[in-house]
């Protein structure tokens, strides 16, 4: 008997999958049983149901047809399995979705735990503040109904290797439909049962299965749309392309259809179209026009109130809720929009217009030439303006002199990485509804930093406040109570008085180079907490529990190592000869096979040679993508010895002391680590925290800036065999590297968490690790592992 279809039939999974279908409280199927009459029975149903199958003599019952209605058109028909079928197909879908989801694009968006029509419709507007102002709108004709079966079981398949489970699921697929409003009751009950022909196309619209098995089929679209450097948001059948030009866009129009036909499907040539966001559009309930995307409704009734009672006839019979995560929902809603969207098109730039007018309203900066494109792995969520003295982020309203430009934490759900959130569980029905689900104000920032860069650049105080001065210019001026963290990168003069504030407001001050060299940190007192400070000393006393944590350190380092190279291989794939490409590959193999071995190192100096050899694997495939514009042959410790060393050592520079401050702010001491050697002047604490978090922060910024032009061999000076940047593209890194920590992404725990931006994660981090030390077990942290 094949593993997985054991492992579905077990007690545990089928329990599991009762407890899904009970929350989902769905209505009975053809033979009547309710949900709480299965559960009830679960006892003697289970072995009945596992020795059905088993015996190869499990058969479904029909699917009981139901029709949603949908205002103006045609009801939509939805087949509903009954529960003890619902349960096997629940556990099914349970057991193959991890699989699943690791095949499964960052552009999909339906279906997908964690995934929600608001993410999807972030990510647009993040596209189009990114130069992305052409769209493809797309539909797929008839999606659900006319997927071939042979060519999805194939996939699946493929995929699982379990033919027996395969079987399975076209038996599922083949299963008869039986409409009750035409026949009557279903006969089987109380006699012999008739005899109805297979299902021979598409999915099931109802079952618990389909929508993974829908994605699954549309994961060649994604894939070659992706491959072909296109930027696609999909949500089940219905998608956008989006395009700096109207000739990009046609051409993801044609692959669109030249895909699909190989699919056996085809677009939908009333709901396809090219358009521009000053055109405007409909996408999952929601208006995008100009800078503006709102819920569709919203923008009916804004037209509405402009035009009176034409309008409102025209649109009676429109739901109460806008889409959510069921794509039934999703459609009649957008259904039912239909009649009003010629009005709807005319005023909804007006009503833009009129919001524009607002006092206090603001539209998103211009978009830059250099801005990140969609697919890039190493995406940062929008442009930052700065000078010479930085904050990041913005502090207050009244912070700043006319001529300071401040940085405002980016409101995107995401960067352009493809990073999917790890997927233990089938996809649960979601509460996402559009109509309501407006963009979240972006969370208040969890360290701001003052950078000074320029060497003329000077740090004053005055009134509790911190100034920044270049001669007699004000360039920045902050309340002391809203900063952070100050850096001082360079030849910068600070008073004394300065310091002092500072000192008094909690705030550390760290001098570095301009190119994040080392030089000194100068702290506030502390001792608020030395008892927790006790327990973590002796933590590292602790040989296990020193070892154990150092492993972990080392294992979220090589597996996040191997995310970015992994996505780095898919979307440059094209850059690169067959040759660098299996390198390329080669080098994700090692890193594979150093993070099995960690679970038996012995000792901290096999875990770091693991760990320096997953580096040397690492940084050896960058060669690969950065040549032949870069030099770049190894990481080196020596500083600055090539433009690559030299920006890492900036980046990790930078991590390092963001890393620092939040670790102080939780009661530790960065200076007392488990897997980097303690000694005088480095924080070990914070290099090992860091491991986990350079691939993650640092390494996807400087490799999307040097091979996209953001940064430039002559942005460097080279003296005495040593590089460094110049002041203006320090500034452009640093902007970076902070819009990086700052954007929100899913966290990598659990599916379906609040999203968090990558600070708080690192801060999230430092509190297990705190845990760790209170109760002496290592078991309490586990490295934050994108996926």
């Amino acid at each position: 008997m094949a593993k997985l279809l054991r492992q579905m039939l077990a007690q545990t999974r089928l329990r599991a999958a009762l407890d899904r279908v009970l929350a989902n409280q769905g209505r009975p199927g053809v033979d009547g049983v309710t949900v709480e009459d299965f559960a009830a029975r679960m006892g003697q149903e289970q072995p009945a149901l596992q020795g059905e199958v088993l015996t190869g003599q499990y058969r479904p019952l029909p699917l009981l047809r139901l029709w949603l209605p949908r205002p103006g058109k045609p009801p939509r028909p939805i087949g509903v399995p009954c529960v003890r079928d619902r349960v096997l197909q629940t556990a099914a879908a349970q057991l193959l979705m991890p699989a699943l989801e690791a095949e499964f694009e960052e552009c999909s968006y339906a279906y997908r735990q964690g995934r929600s029509v608001r993410m999807a419709v972030e990510r647009i507007g993040l596209l189009q503040r990114q130069g992305y102002q052409w769209v493809v709108e797309a539909d797929i004709t008839q999606f659900f109904d006319r997927i071939p079966h042979a060519r999805l079981l194939a996939q699946l398949q493929l995929l699982c290797g379990d033919a027996e489970l395969v079987a399975l699921v076209e038996r599922w697929l083949a299963t008869p439909v039986w409409d009750a409003g035409e026949r009557g009751p279903w006969p089987g009950l109380t006699g012999a049962a008739p005899e109805l022909p297979a299902n021979p196309l598409g999915v099931p619209q109802g079952s618990p299965l389909s929508p993974a098995l829908a994605n699954l089929y549309l994961d060649h679209l994604d894939e070659a749309l992706l491959d072909a450097d296109h930027a696609l948001v999909r949500y089940a059948d219905d998608f956008v392309v989006l395009a700096r030009s109207r000739q990009r866009a046609e051409e993801a129009v044609a692959l669109s259809e030249e895909v699909l036909h190989d699919l056996a499907l085809e677009l939908n040539p009333l709901k396809t179209r090219v358009v521009n966001f000053e055109q405007g559009f409909k996408f999952l309930g929601w208006h995008f026009v100009r800078s503006l995307a709102l819920p569709a409704r919203k923008v009916v009734e804004a037209a509405r109130a402009e035009v009176g009672s034409a309008l409102a006839r025209s649109a009676q019979g429109s739901p109460d809720r806008a889409a959510t995560l069921n794509k039934a929902d999703a459609d009649a809603h957008e259904d039912a929009q239909e009649e009003d969207d010629g009005l709807v098109g005319e005023m909804a730039t007006a009503w833009a217009e009129a919001l524009a007018a607002l006092p206090g309203w603001q539209a998103p900066p211009a978009p830059r030439t250099d801005d990140l494109p969609a697919d890039d792995p190493g995406g940062a969520a929008e442009a930052v303006s700065c000078v010479d003295a930085e904050f990041h982020p913005d502090a207050d309203a009244d912070a700043g002199a006319s001529d300071a430009h401040e940085a405002d934490p980016p409101t995107t759900a995401a960067p352009a990485d493809p990073v999917a959130d790890p997927m233990a569980d089938p996809v649960p029905e979601q509460d996402d509804d559009p109509d309501s689900a407006a963009a979240p104000a972006p969370l208040p920032s969890l360290q701001r930093t003052l950078y000074l860069v320029d060497p003329a650049a000077s740090l004053h105080t005055e009134n509790r406040r911190l100034l920044v001065r270049r001669e007699q210019e004000l360039l920045l001026e902050l309340p002391a109570v809203n900063v952070d963290l100050v850096m001082l990168m360079g030849h910068n003069t600070v008073t004394t008085a300065a310091l002092v504030c500072c000192m008094q407001h909690g705030i550390p001050v760290v001098l570095t180079s301009r190119m994040g060299r080392f030089y000194g940190r100068m702290e506030p007192p502390g001792g608020d907490a030395v008892r927790l400070q006790q327990a973590q000393f002796a933590a590292q006393a602790d040989a296990a529990l020193n070892l154990a944590l150092a492993r972990h350190f080392v294992h979220g380092k090589l597996a996040n190592a191997a995310r970015t190279l992994a996505s780095y291989a898919r979307h440059r794939r094209g850059d690169a000869g067959a040759a660098n490409a299996d390198a390329v590959q080669a080098a994700l193999l090692q890193l594979r096979d150093l993070r099995g071995r960690l679970k038996t190192a012995p000792d901290l100096d096999t875990l770091r040679g693991l760990e320096g050899a997953g580096a040397a694997a690492y940084f050896g495939a960058w060669r690969h993508w950065l040549a032949p514009t870069w030099t770049f042959g190894a990481r080196e410790q020596q500083a600055g010895r090539d433009p690559i060393n030299a920006l890492l050592d900036l980046g990790y520079t930078l991590l390092y002391h963001a890393v620092a401050g939040l670790i102080q702010a939780r009661g530790l001491t960065p200076w007392l680590g488990h897997l980097h050697a303690v000694k005088p002047g480095h924080m070990a604490l914070a290099s090992d925290l860091m491991e986990e978090f350079r691939p993650v922060v640092v390494d996807p910024v400087l490799l999307h800036l040097c091979l996209n032009g953001g940064l430039l061999p002559e942005d460097f000076i080279e003296r005495g065999g040593v590089y460094s940047l110049k002041p203006a593209a320090v500034k452009r890194f640093i902007r970076a590297i902070e819009v990086r920590l700052n954007t929100e992404r899913q966290p990598p725990e659990g599916a379906g968490a609040e999203l968090q931006d990558l600070r708080r994660l690192i801060d999230a981090q430092v509190r297990r690790l705190a845990q760790v030390y209170r109760e002496g077990d290592a078991a309490r942290y586990a490295p934050a592992v994108f996926r």
